[in-house]
């Protein structure tokens, strides 16, 4: 069990971002972005080390997730791990802790604190932190897969992806667990100075478009029956915003 979870974890958390070109902008941009850091290795993971909300924060290189937008605008979504002991990221990494069964095992990872998913934009031409998207970070989640089997609850970020509905418009996807249909999505354009941000939609996403300078996303209703049973798609549309 351990060892499919930890498969299910990487496989989810590493979809077509983790190219050494995406990290090495993601670290640039985090040094501009927070003025404290250190940089530390863990067995053969790169991890940024800083504060946030006055507590120690780790984010990992590993997870490089990054949008390059033309004119230098970027997005970026990174997970944050809070603790008040800096070193229960660097114990959750070297035993190898991957789910909540595992943490009987040690005596120095006590879990953590919580884990933050984090989404930013950056105009690399100006050198200029643009913001973070509306209601993000998403705060109280754990650091590690909790539950056995279907029940395993997850909440990482399954996708980043550039949409070609809009201008400088991208989809981030967060996978609540291992065999759950469509999870949470959200919507983001960079417009004018402003980052704007849908609502987190927890149904199975469909694509985006651009209609009347407003952008749709395409739900399908039927998503089971779709996915399983291969009844015709049923689309319903979602406003996200002018």
């Amino acid at each position: 069990m351990r060892t499919l979870l930890f498969i299910i974890f990487m496989m989810s958390v590493s979809t077509g971002y983790g190219q050494k070109t995406d990290c090495d902008l993601k670290f640039e941009i985090l040094k501009k972005v927070f003025k404290d850091y250190e940089i530390k290795h863990y067995e053969d993971q790169k991890v940024f080390e800083t504060k946030v909300w006055g507590k120690h924060a780790v984010i990992a290189f590993e997870n490089c997730y990054v949008i390059q937008f033309n004119e230098g605008i970027t997005a970026l979504a990174f997970n944050i791990y809070l603790s008040e002991d800096p070193k229960q990221y660097q114990y959750m990494i070297e035993e190898g802790i991957y789910n909540m069964m595992d943490v009987d095992d040690t005596n120095l990872f006590q879990g953590g604190d919580e884990r933050l998913i984090q989404v930013i934009f950056y105009d690399r031409k100006n050198n200029k932190f643009l913001g973070k998207a509306k209601g993000f970070p998403i705060d109280k989640l754990t650091w590690i897969p909790e539950g056995m089997g279907d029940m395993t609850t997850l909440n990482i970020i399954k996708s980043f992806s550039k949409s070609d509905a809009s201008k400088n418009t991208c989809v981030l996807s967060i996978e609540e667990c291992p065999d759950c249909l469509g999870g949470l999505n959200y919507v983001f354009k960079f417009h004018k100075g402003e980052i704007l941000t849908s609502k987190g939609t927890d149904e199975c996403y469909d694509s985006v478009y651009e209609r009347n300078n407003s952008l749709i996303m395409k739900i399908i209703k039927n998503c089971y029956e779709n996915q399983y049973e291969g009844e015709p798609a049923q689309i319903k549309e979602e406003l996200l915003f002018k």
